[in-house]
């Protein structure tokens, strides 16, 4: 970062694993992508995206939303990677207000991966798989429904996130 290796940077963050996530350092990756001049970060839409995903990692939802919905808004991104900023924008419902907004988004990430399930995600922090994606669309609906005070619905979506293929990852398992 000192000797402004910004290529460098951004290979080392794509190459992450769980281990950032797990080991509590998804803040250290989030300062080094903000050091990154957002115009290199752009250059590879794949580190913006990580940028969004572990900033929203360190409570910054509003930041998550703001960079997903730009990175959406300009069209950069393939069918996966929209399943990733789709998704990662639903799970927001957790520390942003207007649950509604955060319901309508879960439900447009689950159609986004049902409408493609061929599409590839882009691997970012080993956190990006379909089934992943799937477990916390899922759960993020629920969330939404249960702020909302729909109580059956929240419980169906929580017990289909549950249900799903990547709900049996450890740590978001405790969240859960």
């Amino acid at each position: 970062i000192r000797a402004r290796e910004w290529t460098s940077v951004c290979a080392i963050a794509l190459a992450s694993g769980r281990d950032v996530y797990e080991r509590l350092r998804t803040t250290t990756v989030a300062r080094w992508l903000s050091s990154v001049p957002e115009e290199v970060r752009w250059a590879n839409p794949h580190v913006e995206l990580l940028y969004g995903i572990v900033v929203g990692m360190t409570g910054r939802g509003a930041r998550t939303v703001e960079t997903m919905q730009r990175l959406l808004a300009a069209g950069v991104l393939d069918v996966g990677g929209q399943q990733v900023a789709v998704a990662y924008i639903a799970t927001c419902v957790y520390f942003q207000p207007h649950p509604d907004q955060f319901l309508r988004v879960a439900r447009q990430s689950l159609a986004l991966l049902a409408e493609h399930p061929r599409a590839v995600p882009p691997n970012l922090l080993q956190l990006t798989d379909r089934g992943l994606l799937t477990a916390v669309s899922w759960l993020a609906l629920g969330r939404a429904q249960l702020l909302l005070g729909d109580i059956p619905e929240a419980r169906k979506a929580l017990e289909s996130g549950l249900a799903s293929e990547g709900s049996g990852y450890g740590p978001y398992r405790v969240q859960i």
